[in-house]
């Protein structure tokens, strides 16, 4: 999926809020991801990684809403013995439907799942000997995996507008061969309408 089809997403969001009187609010999310991968060719070893994202929120409702997001991370994973090592840049898009879960007076989060979309191209796939030698050397992958999503948001007002939050997403290939992915990061969203 590349940006055109983000793109169009996103004019689509943006016009069907505009047609239901539904606020729509855009942002961003920031922090760090947990990726692994099962390999085909064998086990790997799972790393962090910066994670940032665009995301859109479509409102439906007073305690339902939509939320698009639309991010990229980069991992190198460390080869070993055992261990295949890869570079794997990964693109993806979800779209999540969330309930704001009323817990108290003060803390209202957002709950969610939905499903996603993600090209990965594992590039760099090797192992290596006792002695830190290249010792075997596998072609090149890319993948296209469909992904179940999970998402938890907490937002508070910051100015007129503005919200500042946090962020959890849980990735879930459902192809066995792709990579999961866990982040957690702060999310700063702008009501736009």
């Amino acid at each position: 999926m590349d940006w055109r089809w983000m793109l169009a997403i996103g004019l689509g969001l943006w016009a069907c809020a505009a047609a239901a009187g539904e606020p729509l609010s855009l942002g961003l999310t920031g922090g760090v991801a947990r990726l692994s991968v099962s390999d085909p060719d064998g086990p790997t070893a799972a790393a962090a990684a910066p994670d940032l994202a665009a995301v859109a929120i479509l409102g439906w409702g007073r305690d339902t809403r939509l939320r698009l997001a639309a991010g990229r991370e980069t991992v190198t994973l460390a080869a070993s013995t055992a261990d295949v090592g890869q570079r794997i840049e990964r693109t993806s898009a979800s779209l999540s439907y969330q309930e704001r879960w009323r817990l108290s007076y003060r803390w209202k989060p957002w709950l969610g799942f939905g499903l996603g979309y993600a090209r990965e191209d594992e590039t760099l796939r090797h192992t290596i000997d006792s002695g830190g030698f290249l010792a075997t050397v596998y072609p090149d992958r890319t993948v296209g995996v469909l992904d179940a999503v999970l998402t938890a948001d907490s937002e508070w007002r910051w100015t007129h507008g503005w919200k500042i939050g946090v962020d959890l997403r849980y990735d879930a290939p459902l192809d066995p061969h792709a990579a999961t992915v866990l982040a957690a990061g702060a999310l700063l969203t702008h009501r736009i309408r």
